[in-house]
């Protein structure tokens, strides 16, 4: 349930929420060997960072989620955190590689069909050109 509730805050940008679920679900998660839910809260931490102007924790928490997401083969979860790291770098200028992370993230969601989220990967990098 925590997990759901830190995603669910890392979608409306709630860093309260955030604080409040995703360390919770980073634990429980720990505990019972679940990768899936502990990826989630890392990536949820990732966004709080982000919007706190942590820019190293924020990546340490994109890329360890990305690690658990690449290796159970989660492409929708992958998809995801790549679209949060790609605002992760758009807050820093980093133009370059947030295009590498967009393109990779529709390429993700369009291995499963996922047309929809493939089509907002790339109208976001169409916005930064």
């Amino acid at each position: 349930m925590h997990a759901a509730l830190a995603d669910a805050a890392a979608a409306a940008g709630d860093i309260g929420g955030i604080s409040r679920y995703a360390p919770l679900a980073e634990r429980a998660a720990r505990a019972v060997g679940h990768r899936v839910y502990e990826a989630i809260s890392l990536r949820a931490l990732g966004v709080a960072a982000t919007h706190l102007g942590q820019e190293a924790e924020a990546g340490a928490r994109f890329d360890a989620a990305l690690v658990i997401f690449d290796d159970l083969g989660t492409r929708w979860q992958v998809g995801a955190t790549l679209m949060e790291r790609a605002q992760s770098h758009l807050a820093r200028q980093g133009q370059t590689a947030a295009r590498t992370d967009l393109e990779r993230a529709a390429a993700s969601f369009d291995s499963i069909g996922a047309q929809p989220a493939a089509q907002r990967a790339r109208e976001s990098l169409a916005a930064i050109g």
